[in-house]
């Protein structure tokens, strides 16, 4: 096949349709993009050595059949009265040059690569690029970019990744960053007393959510709107008793307020702390035990570390099976102390309410801050692609 295009291939470079189809056998557009595909398309260069006659070849002569408002005919301009381009011979040349091939020209705006020059170019001529058999006069000249355009291009879109990174590291704030603190205080039935201190961004957090951050094992039973009663706190008492309270002892909660403890009104996941606030819970029998004389600035003194950011988190307990409940929902005593008690005694938990077996969960972020990492992480690795886009390409 090689071998019958040489045959075929003109003085000017390009490829007749047949012998003699337009003695003495001149070539035409069509002829000349079909072969530029099928040597393009074998990994031959249309304009290399091979393909060159007296310094023509296939594109070139292609070219030469371009009209001045941009179209290509089967027919030169001038070459007669009835030249004209004509849609098929322009929509040939265009899917031939646009195939990656060895030019580039501007035919109504349409750009084509040329990678064998390493730039993009608009139609050439030449007697001013150097290169062979391209264009012809009359045909306009772009100046190919150079590096140092392509490398500044480049960082403009890597600085705009930069500050969009930046964005997103600032918006998300890190643990360590938190300002406020409440303390943790729990004492066994042992009189062990286990005490933490709590840094959280936000401006009040739960009971449950402090013990869940101070990670602290727990098994709790949820209330409904009175919250949660807690189980198991500390892996005591072990087992878990069936009725989350069991026949004696059982885990009173309950709040420091100025200098002393007040028994909860509310379960751990009901009940609100803020700043500077403090939990106290005591695994103990009998109605109003409170654990010791805590201070908070005893557990979360400014040389204690805080636990969200250096705790680390204790091993979670075996998760317990649900219990089905079909009782009665529970209320509430209006009694002081203690609250959580006196609705396990005046009715069971609600159906949908069940034994929760949980460890001390990590902190997921928010919902505000992961759109944040998100947004501005898609938004830099998309400009960042782009700047390796731009560096890859060989024009502007």
């Amino acid at each position: 096949a090689l071998a019958y295009f040489k045959v075929h291939q003109k003085l000017s470079g390009g490829f007749e349709y047949s012998t003699p189809y337009t003695p003495p056998g001149d070539s035409d557009p069509n002829s000349d993009a079909a072969v530029i595909q099928a040597l393009l398309a074998i990994g031959e260069d249309p304009v290399g050595p091979a393909w060159t006659v007296a310094d023509k070849n296939a594109v070139g002569d292609l070219l030469t059949f371009q009209f001045e408002n941009g179209g290509l005919g089967f027919s030169r301009p001038g070459s007669s009265a009835t030249a004209a381009p004509d849609p098929l011979s322009t929509t040939q040349a265009l899917t031939a040059l646009a195939s990656n091939h060895t030019v580039s020209i501007t035919i109504t705006g349409a750009r084509f690569r040329d990678p064998t020059a390493g730039t993009d170019r608009c139609a050439v001529a030449a007697t001013t690029s150097g290169h062979a058999g391209v264009g012809h006069g009359g045909t306009r000249l772009e100046a190919p970019p150079t590096n140092r355009l392509r490398i500044a291009k480049t960082g403009w879109i890597c600085a705009a990744a930069g500050v969009g990174l930046a964005a997103a590291l600032l918006s998300a704030r890190p643990a360590h960053a938190a300002i406020h603190h409440a303390a943790l205080v729990i004492q066994h039935s042992s009189g062990e007393v286990l005490s933490r201190c709590v840094a959280f961004a936000e401006s009040q957090i739960t009971g449950l959510q402090l013990i869940q951050r101070a990670g602290v094992e727990y098994q709790s039973q949820d209330f409904g709107s009175m919250g949660s009663a807690m189980c198991q706190l500390d892996r005591e008492p072990s087992p878990v008793p069936a009725d989350c309270f069991g026949s004696s002892r059982y885990w009173q909660y309950s709040h420091r307020i100025g200098g002393g403890w007040q028994t909860a009104s509310l379960g751990a996941s009901s009940s609100v702390l803020h700043d500077g606030d403090m939990d106290g819970w005591r695994y103990a029998g009998g109605a109003g035990q409170t654990p010791g004389n805590v201070a908070i600035g005893s557990v979360c003194s400014p040389a204690a570390p805080s636990v969200a950011a250096t705790h680390p988190a204790t091993t979670p307990a075996v998760s317990r099976p649900q219990r089905a409940q079909t009782s009665a929902s529970p209320v509430s005593t209006g009694l002081a102390s203690p609250p959580m008690q006196a609705a396990a005694q005046a009715g069971s938990p609600t159906p949908g309410s069940a034994l929760a077996s949980t460890g001390p969960p990590t902190a997921p972020p928010t919902g505000a801050a992961l759109g944040a990492w998100l947004l501005f992480g898609g938004a830099a690795a998309l400009l960042v692609g782009i700047g390796v886009v731009n560096l890859r390409r060989r024009g502007p």
